[in-house]
């Protein structure tokens, strides 16, 4: 949905009934200058409409950045990826692989029951699976290294650091 595009005086007090679907929201505030000579009315509702089409901020500031195709959540890893991606074209490791998924915990169901034609049928999930997620896996003679790219370690990080080194056994290699 686009912002009121009329022009109104600066600094004049405004009120906007807008409607999304079923919900209807109603603003009031101080008109400020956009710098583009339009009025900006969405001010009162305390959003602001994103600067680039489509583009949202990172909750910690990583910017995804793009690499021979592939796209990465941070400028960090994709420099760390052109670094093991030298390093395997000079023989120094091997096995290089992106996102690899480790199961921490597996989901939680009910009992499976059977249907009418004698099939079974799986229970109602209650919890669903734990999983982490490394930025890099590859070997160095033969020894499975596991990496992850941090700029911010969460609790949820550090938990899961502590679950994959308790269940499998790998120490995570922090970049």
């Amino acid at each position: 949905m686009k912002p009121p595009n009329e022009k109104k005086p600066v600094g004049q007090t405004t009120a906007r009934e807008i409607s999304i679907g079923d919900l209807t929201f109603l603003g009031a505030g101080k008109i400020a200058e956009r710098g583009d000579g339009m009025a900006n009315t969405w001010k009162g509702w305390g959003w602001y409409p994103p600067k680039i089409k489509g583009a949202v901020k990172s909750k910690y500031g990583a910017k995804k950045t793009v690499v021979d195709g592939t796209v990465f959540d941070s400028k960090k890893e994709a420099k760390r990826f052109l670094e093991l991606k030298t390093m395997e074209k000079a023989g120094i490791i091997s096995d290089l692989q992106r996102q690899v998924k480790f199961l921490l915990i597996p989901a939680q169901r009910d009992a499976e029951t059977i249907g009418p034609k004698g099939g079974k049928k799986p229970g109602r999930l209650l919890e669903r699976e734990v999983s982490y997620y490394a930025d890099f896996c590859y070997k160095v003679d033969g020894v499975l290294i596991v990496e992850d790219t941090k700029g911010v370690r969460t609790p949820e990080y550090v938990l899961k650091r502590k679950m994959m080194l308790w269940i499998h056994g790998i120490r995570i290699k922090e970049i």
